[in-house]
């Protein structure tokens, strides 16, 4: 008998529930948001977050609970929130083929509980509920720098580059660009 070969099956989190976020997860939500960006500032000082950031992200986050263009889904592990994503549905002018877009603003899953699916199923429940809205395409930025994070989209989720977003930053009078 011939063993199959193929890519290894991840480890499962166990009972994880992927849900709509609710007004009481935005401290958690938060505290995700904070961690990754976090990351992202030790990657990349372009993603350094103002020192009240996380105030606004707070605000950022209940704008889009209320919005009915705007999707928030957090999983949670023995009720505690280890992950999110927040998308934002748009129609663009009808000059492309797809003008009914999801944009995948954030996501984020706790680094304790990385590589265990939990993040495909954040991203398998979005793009559920984003079809369900009639989008047609989703698009997404990832940091260049995070490897972690492109292999994820790429090769987890399926997601192809189509486009290079570059930065120039203007500080107190000196050019930095950013890629």
């Amino acid at each position: 008998m011939q063993r199959s070969v193929g890519k290894p099956v991840p480890p499962v989190a166990p009972d994880v529930v992927v849900r709509g976020a609710l007004h009481s997860d935005v401290e958690a939500v938060a505290g995700l948001w904070r961690q990754l960006f976090s990351l992202h500032a030790e990657l990349d000082p372009v993603f350094t977050p103002a020192e009240d950031g996380h105030v606004h992200y707070r605000r950022w986050v209940r704008y889009h609970l209320d919005r009915p263009d705007s999707i928030v889904v957090v999983s949670e592990v023995a009720e505690e929130v280890v992950g999110y994503v927040l998308a934002i549905i748009q129609t663009l002018p009808p000059v492309l083929r797809y003008q009914r877009i999801g944009l995948i603003s954030d996501a984020a899953v706790d680094e304790r509980h990385r590589n265990l699916t939990i993040g495909r199923q954040l991203v398998a429940e979005v793009e559920r509920r984003l079809q369900d809205r009639g989008v047609q395409r989703i698009e997404l930025k990832s940091a260049s720098a995070n490897s972690q994070a492109n292999h994820f989209w790429q090769e987890v989720c399926g997601y192809m580059e189509f486009a290079k977003v570059r930065a120039k930053i203007f500080d107190n009078g000196k050019d930095h660009e950013s890629s």
